[in-house]
């Protein structure tokens, strides 16, 4: 995909991805580059904005009328938008233990939002016979059953996990890194396995898995030895 001459929109750009994304389209040639994010981060915003020469948006992405209000915008000062990156997303603990209002807001901003994005944008992309629909997904929610555990608990096990698929499944190597007997670190990643349902030899499971550890830890995926 390329952006030079496009017009693109990056919501959750106040800080972290959107805002590295937003950057990049700046920096590649985009015609207009849009940024939104909440209304507690117009400051961010607004900076990131006159750094790259854009426009910067305010809203909540779980709401479609605010959808809605930044295509529009967009629309307004560049023209149909041909790239609409939805970064924006939140955390929240407690998986299925969690609040209705907190599966409320998860649903609403990870789901809906993507909907509405759709709905405001896929007809005059269709009619055009371009444009794209950008989603970030996080891989974070895999490690469910460990965060489950307990912090502590949790944290054991996702770095016995981490150290065991960045070895690339050396019981031995891994033990050495974990100061623990090979022995250990096979009942540690039985229990693992069980916990997550996961099948470690597929190597699209074992990388999803390895970039959640690393996203949960910090820091990047070794190369394979």
């Amino acid at each position: 995909m390329h952006v030079k001459g496009k017009v693109c929109v990056v919501t959750g750009a106040a800080s972290g991805i959107g805002e590295a994304v937003a950057r990049a389209y700046a920096e590649a040639g985009a015609r207009g580059v849009v940024v939104a994010d909440l209304k507690t981060s117009r400051d961010r915003l607004a900076k990131v904005a006159g750094d790259i020469d854009g426009l910067a948006i305010t809203g909540d992405v779980g709401l479609e009328e605010d959808i809605k209000a930044l295509v529009a915008a967009a629309e307004d000062k560049y023209g149909p938008v041909d790239v609409f990156f939805s970064n924006a997303g939140l955390s929240r603990k407690g998986q299925e233990s969690a609040s209705d209002a907190d599966w409320d807001v998860s649903w609403r901003v990870h789901v809906m939002s993507h909907v509405f994005a759709a709905r405001a944008l896929v007809p005059g992309m269709l009619a055009r016979g371009s444009g794209y629909l950008l989603n970030t997904a996080s891989a974070a929610g895999l490690l469910a059953p460990l965060v489950k555990l307990g912090d502590a608990k949790a944290a054991t096990a996702i770095e016995t996990l981490r150290v065991y698929l960045d070895c690339w499944g050396s019981l031995a190597r891994s033990g050495a890194v974990l100061h623990l007997h090979p022995n250990a670190v096979a009942h540690r990643m039985k229990r693992i396995r069980a916990l997550l349902a996961a099948d470690l030899d597929d190597p699209d499971q074992r990388l999803a898995l390895q970039i959640a550890c690393r996203a949960w830890s910090g820091g990047h995926i070794p190369a394979e030895p």
